[in-house]
């Protein structure tokens, strides 16, 4: 999450709550990072993914999908009153 709001590109297996906090945009098919087998099959499509995310870090699409992931971070996780109403 910090690294979003330092405009990092976040990339994020579907599973867990990843799925939940993160835009479909910034996550990987799970099972490329199952375990390290899996990785290992999986490593050049990461790869891809990483250039590809890369290459389009500077375009207007990559700032607003970052600008709407800051966002839905800083209102839904990040903030006092949702921590402290998840301690109940």
């Amino acid at each position: 999450m910090e690294g979003v709001l330092a405009n990092c590109i976040p990339l994020m297996p579907n599973r867990a709550s990843y799925a939940e906090m993160y835009d479909y945009n910034f996550l990987y098919p799970s099972g490329w990072t199952q375990d390290f087998s899996y990785y290992k099959e999986a490593k050049t499509h990461l790869i891809d993914l990483i250039l590809d995310k890369f290459s389009k870090y500077n375009t207007d699409n990559m700032v607003k999908l970052l600008d709407q992931q800051k966002k839905v971070l800083m209102e839904k996780y990040l903030t006092a009153d949702v921590m402290f109403s998840n301690i109940k």
